[in-house]
């Protein structure tokens, strides 16, 4: 018994050899029967399955492009097979040698404490143990390594038969003698050739709808195809070449193509919406839509930006031509404001004059200062006799505003130059510069409101 126990413990040791993978290549299957080649895991992102796209033979160097094909045209359950049989592959790589030694080593104990076990019962339990533990592992890691399994099973089983008489055997299940056998694996196919890397490329370029991708895809296939020392077939390099170059001349229309509609289409929108011309911008959408048909709709992105920005236009088109209406309603009112105080605002340009002297602390004259109170008191008679349209208020507050300041101006004005106080003369040059101001503002608001608006 021990011999034989030393015999299956060896053969575990040799048994726990390591294996290598290459890097993680997974197939997607499509609908049609053809396969693109993912480097690393894929993901669907809503209605896309985006995925690495090697586009050299030397994996080593990781020289992929992130692209997206449809999710519709993918082979799900083919898919699905093959990443599960490519996981599998990368658990041997990774783990599963080492996990292989650890299960032999808890084996080799337990033939170890048979060997010394008198008892014949306990014997049995413990191969029993053993046997179950050994072919758990093996359907958790998805067979590895299963033949070397299969052939330790049997030498337990052996150990287990060879009991002493019947009583040792009488407790064995009849489970012993079962077999474990590799799970249902889609065999790994090869390494894509340089060869079948470009075809499938081609594939991809011609599935995806992002036009950026396409092209990337399209100008890496030409550089793969130029390459000085390639290896390729000469005739299949030259007809593949000029397929893509064809492809990509025709991206290059396209996007041509595209950039005049958006130059077009925004050049028209911006008259129409400067002009509030609801409809015209509508055509303008309308227009665009029809074109984009023409094209075969090959920028749907490209497209939406443009719509986005004719909406935008459509928006503006429809606020200012609500402005001008309601600016057609009010005009009329506010010309005849603005007839009213003509009066008042010319007085008070005669007198800014004197208001700048004493922002200036420069003056007026004392003979002028005398009376420039009492004139900007008859200028306010006359802003006083307007009664302003509701639509013209603020401009009429801001009038009166500049007029209260500038009395308030020349009146302290007067008394400083009386006391000689200088502080004074400091706060009346304030309330000039503010009359000034108010008085300035409240002309552009109102020949403002008397302008038809215009675009923001």
């Amino acid at each position: 018994m021990k011999g034989f126990v030393c015999l299956v413990v060896a053969f575990l040791a040799v048994s726990a050899s390591a294996e290598t993978n290459e890097a993680s290549l997974y197939r997607i299957f499509l609908g049609q029967g053809a396969d693109l080649v993912s480097y690393g895991e894929y993901v669907l992102v809503d209605d896309r399955v985006v995925f690495s796209l090697p586009l050299t033979a030397d994996f080593s160097q990781g020289n992929a492009q992130l692209v997206s094909v449809p999710a519709d045209a993918v082979d799900w359950i083919s898919t699905a097979r093959y990443a599960d049989a490519v996981r599998a592959s990368q658990h041997v790589a990774i783990q599963g040698d080492v996990d292989f030694a650890d299960i032999s080593a808890d084996v080799a104990h337990a033939l170890n404490k048979i060997a010394f076990t008198e008892n014949a019962s306990k014997r049995v339990a413990l191969a029993e143990n053993a046997r179950v533990r050994l072919i758990g592992w093996a359907e958790s890691n998805r067979g590895h390594r299963s033949d070397e399994v299969l052939q330790i099973v049997a030498l337990l089983d052996e150990v287990i038969l060879s009991g002493p008489g019947p009583s040792a055997t009488r407790g064995v299940s009849v489970s012993l003698i079962a077999t474990t056998e590799r799970p249902d694996l889609v065999p790994l196919l090869p390494t894509p050739t340089l060869q079948e890397i470009i075809a499938r490329a081609l594939i991809v370029s011609r599935l995806t709808s992002v036009a950026a991708e396409r092209v990337s895809i399209l100008h890496a296939v030409i550089a793969l195809l130029d390459t000085p020392d390639s290896t390729l077939d000469t005739d299949w390099r030259n007809s593949t070449r000029a397929g893509a170059a064809r492809d990509l001349n025709f991206e290059r229309e396209i996007d041509t193509a595209y950039a005049d509609l958006r130059r077009d289409a925004l050049d028209l929108a911006d008259r129409y919406a400067d002009q509030a011309d609801v409809r015209g911008v509508r055509s303008v959408l309308d227009s665009v839509l029809v074109r984009d048909k023409t094209l075969g709709r090959k920028r749907p992105n490209h497209l939406s930006a443009v719509l986005a920005a004719l909406d935008s236009h459509l928006a503006a088109a429809r606020s200012l031509r609500l402005e001008r209406d309601r600016w057609k309603l009010q005009v009329e009112i506010v010309r005849e404001y603005s007839n009213s105080v003509k009066d008042f605002r010319n007085r008070f340009v005669a007198l800014s004059s004197q208001l700048e002297d004493i922002r200036l602390l420069a003056g007026p004259d004392v003979g002028e200062l005398t009376n420039l109170n009492l004139k900007f008191e008859k200028v306010a008679q006359t802003l006083d006799r307007n009664v302003p349209p509701v639509e013209i208020q603020s401009v009429h507050d801001l009038f009166q505003q500049s007029l209260t300041l500038a009395e308030r101006a020349a009146r302290g004005r007067h008394e400083a130059v009386q006391v000689g106080d200088l502080s004074a003369a400091w706060d009346s040059a304030a309330a000039a510069a503010g009359a000034l101001m108010l008085f300035e503002r409240a002309t552009e608001e109102l020949e403002l409101a008397m302008q038809q608006p215009k675009l923001h």
